[in-house]
């Protein structure tokens, strides 16, 4: 207990569970770089530790190493690389648990030392690095920004979870998986944009960002898992790629938007899927096929007021579709896209009738678009027909 100061010399490979348990006098630790694994509770309750440095060899830190370390303000690391393969134990994918954070230290220190200089706010992993650990940075308050190269194959689970000052994030093509809970509770993310070769995505990776306000797909996901952009409450615009298959349960619950398009090759969407989408007024499905869907895929109250717009000729076929049946409203009118996306925005444009007359919205024929940023396009209107 009288210990202050804790120096690990090159001949340690590897820290023992509860090797410094309640060693809390100790206000600094300085590992040398042939220590490898840092045991689980090593250092818990190291009350008055403030500083922590850690050789280049660290790749396992287990659970709860530094639990309890209130006082831990800097950790300090000979290179980002060095920090990027280190893998935290215990940090579990389905759930939530504080005492997990305890294997991090910088969840708790806050302040991160590369060769000595302090990263402030902006991070840019390097390129070669393959893997972001899970609970990499999980609750790291002060970082702004992120960007990843395409060598980074995996984000870990929860690896950005919690880092609530985060407003930007920029991923490249070559990224294959982001992992569950990846960016879970990013309240000032504004912005996401999945690059196309990411295939898998993980549940909740996105959920409770309830700063974001436009999402795009890339075109290597075939199936949103659940809850994904889950309480994304600012949602305004998604774009959803052409051969997505499968939605999953929750995967939109709580979001803005009033527009939603689903693409063509949906087969299913699951439970709860858009439940709580208070302000979804028009549903444009893109299949002639009806996808599977359950009693509560939509809020109660969106079958009552929400307008459901089907491809020409499916009429019949959703009027008949266990739970498509029970909108009040359905009309075919929704033509099959592969660009597909959710909005509430209203993009400015101006509109004119084949002869050059303004006109204040779409009507059946042919329409001419001008976009406000010049480009001009041609759109026919079908006369709605109406269940």
């Amino acid at each position: 207990q009288n210990i202050k100061t804790i120096e690990i010399g090159d001949g340690v490979v590897s820290i023992g569970e509860e090797a410094f348990w309640h060693c809390w006098q100790a206000k600094s630790v300085v590992m040398g770089n042939h220590v490898k694994k840092i045991g689980t509770r090593a250092f818990v309750y190291c009350d008055l530790l403030e500083t922590l440095t850690l050789g280049e060899g660290v790749d396992t830190i287990g659970v709860n190493a530094f639990a309890d370390c209130q006082s831990l303000k800097e950790v300090h690391v000979p290179s980002l690389e060095a920090w990027c393969n280190i893998t935290f134990e215990g940090i579990r994918a389905d759930e939530i648990s504080i005492g997990d954070l305890g294997g991090n230290p910088l969840s708790l220190a806050k302040h991160l030392f590369v060769n000595g200089e302090e990263v402030k706010n902006d991070i840019v992993i390097p390129d070669g690095v393959t893997k972001l650990a899970d609970g990499l940075f999980r609750g790291w308050d002060e970082l702004r920004s992120v960007s990843i190269p395409g060598s980074v194959k995996e984000i870990g689970h929860y690896a950005f979870a919690q880092c609530r000052n985060l407003t930007s994030v920029t991923l490249q093509e070559g990224t294959e998986t982001i992992g569950i809970h990846s960016f879970l509770e990013c309240s000032q993310l504004k912005e996401i944009v999945i690059p196309n070769s990411v295939m898998a995505l993980g549940s909740g990776a996105f959920s409770y960002c309830t700063g974001m306000v436009e999402a795009k797909v890339g075109d290597g996901v075939n199936t949103l898992a659940q809850t994904v952009f889950c309480d994304c409450s600012s949602l305004a615009s998604v774009t959803l790629p052409a051969g997505l298959t499968a939605i999953g349960s929750n995967a939109f619950g709580g979001c803005c938007f009033s527009r939603i398009d689903i693409p063509e090759r949906v087969e299913e969407i699951g439970i709860n899927a858009f439940y709580g989408c208070s302000d979804l007024a028009d549903i444009y499905v893109h299949s002639s096929t009806p996808a599977k869907i359950f009693a509560y895929t939509f809020w109660e109250k969106t079958y009552g007021k929400a307008t459901l717009h089907v491809p020409a000729g499916s009429l019949q076929d959703y009027s008949t579709a266990a739970h498509w049946n029970r909108f009040s409203k359905t009309v075919d009118d929704a033509e099959p896209s592969a660009v597909l996306s959710l909005k509430t925005v209203d993009q400015p444009q101006i509109i004119f009738d084949i002869d050059g007359k303004r006109l204040p919205h779409l009507t059946p024929g042919i329409n001419i678009i001008k976009s406000k940023n010049g480009e001009i396009r041609k759109r026919y209107k079908r006369r709605m027909t109406t269940r």
